[in-house]
């Protein structure tokens, strides 16, 4: 077993990476200002990637998104005597957005099998001991599962488990956009979101924003949008036409639409360190000084802070 239980999301199957420079540290964000405006935050914050593009042994970087997120990407590690610990640690920081597919198997027996059922005990027992509100974690299920064939119905059982465990936690899925409009949304879910890279500004894509005028008409009440933040760059956005130094000003752009929509509860970016998805693609913290200062622009505008 690898020493995380969660995979890297949010697009690991079309995606790509790069290599390093140093952040201004501030305090954390404000709890008024959390509730305020939903959420931003990235992928594999907490996850125990150690980012191939740099000299650092660092697999955690919540120092280094402190003062312009509130909310990150965390994974379990391999051992379940961890679990509480990790759990503690990231909710000290940010909200939890917590991976939790191989807790419920759905590659597997699903949710309802005997795996799924012992794993799933061990994390309720797990976040019991860590201290934390239950209602603070976004528990994150799948990453593009239609695109990957995984069972919808399978997603919302699990969605469905969450919910009665703790009903005021939010359930998230990402799916990965597509032609043909987004796919149906689950109904036990609470957040919503899918994928679209290499688009540099989506507000002024025709598809991309027929797909979330789609999506948005497709939500359940109590169902809300998430942005998925194209925050790597990897040898199809240079393509594309899409440099390192462009992309702060994707971010900027990103976080102009989810200031100008309404509904949107966050905005989480794929991704904070380089190489989930192979050594050619470049994390936020591997491109160049002034695409951090950007995404750290954009997280500060998102959570009304500047």
């Amino acid at each position: 077993m690898p020493n995380w239980i969660s995979p890297y999301w949010f697009g690991a199957t079309t995606l790509w990476a790069l290599a390093v420079c140093g952040l201004i540290l501030t305090a954390p964000i404000p709890a008024n200002a959390q509730a305020r405006v939903g959420f931003f935050g990235y992928v594999a914050v907490m996850g125990d990637l150690d980012d191939p593009l740099d000299d650092a042994p660092i697999t955690d970087y919540s120092t280094e998104v402190a003062g312009f997120t509130n909310a990150n990407h965390v994974c379990l590690p391999g051992d379940p005597a961890r679990w509480a610990d990790r759990l503690a640690t990231a909710a000290a920081r940010f909200r939890p957005i917590l991976s939790v597919e191989p807790v419920f198997e759905l590659t597997g027996a699903g949710p309802d099998g005997a795996q799924a059922a012992a794993l799933w005990a061990l994390l309720r027992q797990a976040i019991t001991e860590s201290g934390i509100d239950p209602g603070q974690i976004i528990f994150y299920l799948a990453d593009e599962p239609t695109l990957r064939g995984l069972s919808l119905t399978r997603i919302d059982r699990a969605a469905a488990m969450v919910r009665a465990a703790y009903p005021l936690a939010e359930v998230l899925l990402v799916e990965a956009c597509s032609l043909a409009g987004p796919p149906p949304i689950p109904p036990h879910l609470t957040l919503w979101g899918f994928d679209c890279y290499t688009i540099p500004d989506p507000a002024a894509d025709p598809a991309y924003m027929t797909c979330l005028a789609l999506a948005r008409g497709r939500l359940r009440p109590g169902q809300r949008l998430v942005l998925v933040l194209d925050a790597s760059h990897t040898p199809t956005h240079q393509t594309t036409g899409l440099t390192p130094d462009d992309m702060g000003d994707v971010a900027l752009a990103y976080a102009r639409l989810a200031l100008g929509q309404t509904g949107i509860a966050g905005v989480i970016g794929y991704a904070w360190p380089g190489g989930i998805a192979g050594p050619d693609e470049r994390g936020v913290r591997d491109m160049p000084a002034a695409v951090i200062a950007a995404h750290r622009q954009a997280g500060r505008m998102r959570l009304g802070l500047d």
